[in-house]
């Protein structure tokens, strides 16, 4: 069966995420040091949104609640 317009969509939102991520992650650390997570954090957070507090146990966990979204802000 054919993927639909939305499926095709979803897929390459998750592969720009996964391929995106943890370069992200790794220029904000290596740009704001000891103080990425934090930076991190300010950026993503707004009104509507926030980050899991689980999310910054470690990079891996971060890399993983990221979505399209948050990777690109």
């Amino acid at each position: 069966m054919a993927l639909s317009n939305r499926e095709r969509v979803g897929r390459v939102l998750e592969t720009l995420k996964e391929g995106l991520a943890p370069f992200a992650v790794r220029e904000c650390r290596m740009v704001y040091r000891g103080d990425a997570m934090r930076e991190i954090d300010a950026a993503l957070t707004s009104n509507a949104y926030e980050l899991p507090r689980d999310a910054f146990k470690d990079v891996d966990t971060l890399i993983n609640s990221l979505d399209a979204y948050n990777v690109l802000t």
